[in-house]
């Protein structure tokens, strides 16, 4: 499946987000959000939501930072295998700016970048106050003409946000420590910089 950026779908799309961030070096800080496209279609969903729930390993959902090399691409190319688009908004900022304030200025990229494409956000769930940060940035872009709707899922309870996951957390490896081997297997990433 592929999305051309500023076109929208006739099936419409929804985007599954996830996060990736830590420092490189002493003074740096490198924050990714990613966003991983889906049809919203319910068969479409289902199709793709079973595919990538069979990346489940003993009852643990994948996750990068934990995942083996192998199981970590096996990952990635599920995800080049779907054929998902995907489009990551990095930031980086010197000092100590804090990873919310980077968020923030990810998510409003992010939102803007796929206003015209997608219909609604799954981002993984945080505590309720985090939450309702993101609720408050989706809110501030209403006004330039952004109107995304947004759930909160947990992780373990949908698969899409594992894709999100790898995807962040390929780029930021590529980003902060250099090391892309990920990034090929995923396929196609558009990066923005925020």
């Amino acid at each position: 499946m592929h999305v051309p950026h500023g076109k929208a779908s006739s099936v419409g799309l929804l985007a599954a987000v996830d996060e990736s961030y830590g420092s490189q070096g002493k003074q740096r800080q490198v924050y990714v959000l990613a966003a991983v496209l889906v049809p919203a279609a319910p068969e479409l969903l289902a199709r793709t939501r079973e595919e990538l729930g069979r990346l489940r390993l003993h009852g643990q959902r994948p996750h990068f930072g934990r995942d083996s090399d192998k199981r970590r691409r096996a990952v990635a190319e599920t995800i080049r295998a779907l054929e998902l688009p995907t489009l990551v908004v990095v930031r980086t900022a010197r000092g100590a700016e804090m990873a919310e304030r980077s968020r923030g200025l990810c998510l409003a990229r992010l939102s803007w970048e796929l206003r015209d494409t997608v219909q609604e956000l799954l981002i993984e769930r945080r505590e309720h106050s985090r939450n309702r940060h993101d609720r408050s940035v989706l809110a501030g872009l209403r006004g330039q003409g952004v109107a995304l709707s947004v759930r909160f899922p947990a992780s373990e309870d949908d698969p899409l946000l594992w894709a999100a996951d790898a995807v962040a957390s390929a780029v930021f490896q590529a980003e902060a420590r250099g090391r892309s081997e990920y990034l090929a297997l995923h396929g196609p990433i558009t990066v923005h910089r925020a």
